[in-house]
């Protein structure tokens, strides 16, 4: 678990965090909303933009949240993910067990 925080260069410390943790730029999803996040936004293999982005990261963005940041933008993304990948049923299937689990 990592987060970074007030970084003037968003696209920086991007690159340095992928490097830090060897993951490549191509398998990284990343959501930005401002002009500060064009350049980490091309980098990436899923640019991704809440509905109240500005249009030029909008433009780029190959999901756009139905929603604005801050009301479930990234609730949605991960979901999108998710269903992407093909794991959107058992995740919802191992939540669903959770009240098996503890005897309910």
């Amino acid at each position: 678990d990592e987060l970074l925080m007030g970084h003037a260069n968003k696209t920086e410390a991007l690159r340095a965090l992928c490097k830090k943790h060897q993951i490549d730029l191509a398998s990284v999803a990343y959501m930005g909303d401002d002009l500060n996040d064009l350049g980490a936004l091309q980098l990436v293999g899923l640019p991704m933009a809440p509905n109240n982005a500005v249009l030029e990261v909008k433009s780029i963005a190959k999901f756009i949240s139905t929603v604005n940041g801050g009301h479930g933008a990234v609730r949605e993304a991960v979901e999108y993910i998710l269903k992407n990948q093909g794991l959107w049923d058992s995740v919802v299937a191992d939540y669903a067990r959770e009240a098996h689990a503890h005897g309910q």
